[in-house]
Protein backbone atom coordinates (compact mmCIF):
# COMPACT_ATOMS: atom_id res chain seq x y z
CA UNK A 1 0.00 0.00 0.00
CA UNK A 2 1.39 3.35 -1.00
CA UNK A 3 1.68 6.35 1.32
CA UNK A 4 -0.71 8.23 -0.93
CA UNK A 5 -3.34 5.55 -0.37
CA UNK A 6 -2.93 5.84 3.40
CA UNK A 7 -3.52 9.58 3.28
CA UNK A 8 -6.53 9.36 0.98
CA UNK A 9 -9.61 9.90 3.17
CA UNK A 10 -11.80 7.87 0.84
CA UNK A 11 -9.85 4.72 1.73
CA UNK A 12 -10.36 5.14 5.48
CA UNK A 13 -13.08 3.05 7.08
CA UNK A 14 -16.19 4.94 8.21
CA UNK A 15 -16.01 6.14 11.83
CA UNK A 16 -17.59 3.88 14.43
CA UNK A 17 -20.35 5.03 16.80
CA UNK A 18 -18.02 6.39 19.50
CA UNK A 19 -15.98 8.41 17.01
CA UNK A 20 -19.19 9.83 15.51
CA UNK A 21 -20.43 10.87 18.94
CA UNK A 22 -17.11 12.50 19.81
CA UNK A 23 -17.10 14.27 16.45
CA UNK A 24 -20.53 15.76 17.18
CA UNK A 25 -20.05 16.51 20.88
CA UNK A 26 -17.78 19.55 20.56
CA UNK A 27 -19.79 21.19 17.76
CA UNK A 28 -22.97 20.50 19.74
CA UNK A 29 -21.56 22.12 22.87
CA UNK A 30 -20.27 25.10 20.89
CA UNK A 31 -23.70 25.48 19.26
CA UNK A 32 -25.45 25.30 22.66
CA UNK A 33 -23.09 27.91 24.14
CA UNK A 34 -23.71 30.08 21.11
CA UNK A 35 -27.47 29.81 21.57
CA UNK A 36 -27.13 30.83 25.21
CA UNK A 37 -25.06 33.88 24.23
CA UNK A 38 -26.89 34.78 21.02
CA UNK A 39 -29.72 37.29 20.75
CA UNK A 40 -31.96 34.59 19.25
CA UNK A 41 -33.45 33.48 22.56
CA UNK A 42 -35.94 35.75 24.33
CA UNK A 43 -34.47 35.14 27.81
CA UNK A 44 -30.84 35.57 26.80
CA UNK A 45 -30.52 39.32 27.32
CA UNK A 46 -32.30 39.41 30.66
CA UNK A 47 -30.50 36.47 32.28
CA UNK A 48 -27.16 36.16 30.48
CA UNK A 49 -25.85 39.00 28.30
CA UNK A 50 -27.00 42.08 30.21
CA UNK A 51 -25.86 40.81 33.64
CA UNK A 52 -22.57 39.65 32.15
CA UNK A 53 -22.05 42.97 30.35
CA UNK A 54 -23.07 44.89 33.48
CA UNK A 55 -20.49 43.00 35.58
CA UNK A 56 -17.76 43.58 33.01
CA UNK A 57 -18.75 47.24 32.72
CA UNK A 58 -18.49 47.61 36.50
CA UNK A 59 -15.12 45.87 36.51
CA UNK A 60 -13.91 48.25 33.81
CA UNK A 61 -15.27 51.18 35.83
CA UNK A 62 -13.46 49.93 38.94
CA UNK A 63 -10.08 49.84 37.21
CA UNK A 64 -10.68 52.79 34.87
CA UNK A 65 -13.19 55.22 36.43
CA UNK A 66 -15.68 56.56 33.93
CA UNK A 67 -15.44 53.57 31.59
CA UNK A 68 -18.67 51.82 32.60
CA UNK A 69 -20.52 52.59 29.36
CA UNK A 70 -17.75 51.54 27.00
CA UNK A 71 -17.04 48.41 29.06
CA UNK A 72 -20.68 47.38 29.13
CA UNK A 73 -21.29 48.14 25.45
CA UNK A 74 -18.13 46.29 24.43
CA UNK A 75 -18.93 43.25 26.55
CA UNK A 76 -22.53 43.15 25.34
CA UNK A 77 -21.54 43.44 21.70
CA UNK A 78 -18.85 40.78 22.01
CA UNK A 79 -21.14 38.35 23.84
CA UNK A 80 -23.83 38.66 21.16
CA UNK A 81 -21.32 38.37 18.35
CA UNK A 82 -19.62 35.38 19.98
CA UNK A 83 -23.00 33.69 20.38
CA UNK A 84 -23.93 34.13 16.74
CA UNK A 85 -20.52 33.00 15.49
CA UNK A 86 -20.50 29.97 17.84
CA UNK A 87 -23.90 28.98 16.48
CA UNK A 88 -22.71 29.36 12.88
CA UNK A 89 -19.59 27.28 13.52
CA UNK A 90 -21.24 24.58 15.62
CA UNK A 91 -24.27 24.34 13.35
CA UNK A 92 -22.19 24.04 10.20
CA UNK A 93 -20.11 21.26 11.79
CA UNK A 94 -23.19 19.43 13.06
CA UNK A 95 -24.85 19.54 9.67
CA UNK A 96 -21.64 18.67 7.85
CA UNK A 97 -21.66 21.87 5.84
CA UNK A 98 -18.94 24.32 4.97
CA UNK A 99 -17.76 26.77 7.64
CA UNK A 100 -19.61 30.12 7.67
CA UNK A 101 -19.02 32.33 4.67
CA UNK A 102 -17.94 35.98 4.88
CA UNK A 103 -21.47 37.15 4.07
CA UNK A 104 -22.93 35.20 7.02
CA UNK A 105 -20.31 36.65 9.34
CA UNK A 106 -21.03 40.22 8.19
CA UNK A 107 -24.76 39.71 8.70
CA UNK A 108 -24.00 38.42 12.22
CA UNK A 109 -21.92 41.49 12.97
CA UNK A 110 -24.71 43.79 11.73
CA UNK A 111 -27.33 42.03 13.89
CA UNK A 112 -25.05 42.23 16.91
CA UNK A 113 -24.49 45.96 16.32
CA UNK A 114 -28.26 46.56 16.19
CA UNK A 115 -28.71 44.88 19.56
CA UNK A 116 -25.83 46.90 20.95
CA UNK A 117 -27.46 50.10 19.74
CA UNK A 118 -30.53 49.11 21.77
CA UNK A 119 -28.36 48.69 24.88
CA UNK A 120 -26.73 52.06 24.25
CA UNK A 121 -30.14 53.71 24.13
CA UNK A 122 -31.13 52.02 27.40
CA UNK A 123 -28.00 53.45 29.02
CA UNK A 124 -28.61 56.94 27.56
CA UNK A 125 -32.18 56.95 28.87
CA UNK A 126 -30.91 56.06 32.36
CA UNK A 127 -32.48 52.60 32.53
CA UNK A 128 -29.12 50.80 32.83
CA UNK A 129 -26.73 52.37 35.32
CA UNK A 130 -23.41 51.44 36.94
CA UNK A 131 -23.19 50.12 40.47
CA UNK A 132 -22.39 52.87 42.95
CA UNK A 133 -20.90 52.50 46.40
Amino acid sequence: MKTRDLLDEKKLPPPNGVARIKGRLLPGLIFALGYILSPLSWWNDVFINLPLAWLIGNAANFFFPGSFEIGMIGAYWLSNLAGILFMLWGGSRLLGKQPPQKRQIWISIAVSLLYTLGLYLLMRWGIVKPFTI
